[in-house]
């Protein structure tokens, strides 16, 4: 009616209306958010970086893996270790010149080799072309090799079979211990060389090539 005051109320939507305790809530959710947010594209990144860079190393690159530092490995010592789930053993040439890397299995029965003894056996007599070595030189130059005709060789404790160190080939007789029982064990399996792995330096470890192996 004319003259009459009309009072508006407008109410404040509850929903609108948030509590110190809601505010704080709703803060700690976009920062978490915002964190989680972060947290992803660092992971996005990274990812992308690794796929970069593993896509500019070679094939070749990517078979080399570190087995032990230069200087772990002194003359005559044998050293088992395990790399790329290979059991190997890393071995110190007698006269301190070269490192030897061998799986730590003999190709008869696959016994470990890690106890046998290091001896040095007469080099094979060849008519055809010497097979290559996978050794590696220390370049000690205060280190001179034994030319004796001779070359160091692993002997399996079980049957006694000695394979070269630089090359993994059976030296001598396949199997011949213990007398006459030792040849007839041989016979399970033919003769067969040990594989070795080529190996190089890098800083201050040395690598070796997880592909390599003698058939």
């Amino acid at each position: 009616a004319k003259g009459e005051k009309v009072d508006i109320q407008i109410n404040s939507d509850p929903v609108m209306e948030s509590k110190p305790e809601e505010k704080g809530r709703l803060a700690n959710a976009l920062s978490s958010a915002s964190e989680g947010a972060m947290v992803g594209i660092q992971s996005a990144v990274s990812s992308a970086w690794q796929s970069v860079v593993s896509k500019g190393k070679t094939k070749d690159e990517e078979e080399w893996i570190v087995v032990c530092p230069k200087t772990r490995v002194s003359p005559g010592e044998v050293y088992p270790v395990v790399a790329g789930g290979l059991d190997l053993l890393i071995i110190g040439s007698k006269d301190g010149t070269k490192i030897h890397c061998i799986t730590n299995s003999c190709s008869h029965l696959g016994t470990p080799l890690e106890t046998g003894i290091i001896e040095r056996r007469p080099c094979p007599k060849r008519t055809g072309p010497k097979r290559p070595s996978n050794s590696l030189s220390t370049d000690d130059i205060t280190r001179e090799s034994i030319n004796d005709g001779c070359q160091d060789c692993i002997v399996c404790p079980l049957h006694r079979t000695a394979f070269a160190l630089d090359t993994g080939e059976v030296v001598g007789e396949w199997c011949p211990y213990p007398p006459f029982l030792g040849n007839m064990m041989g016979t399970v399996k033919k003769r067969n060389d040990l594989t070795t792995f080529q190996m190089r330096t890098r800083g201050k470890n040395i690598e070796i090539k997880i592909s390599s192996s003698i058939d």
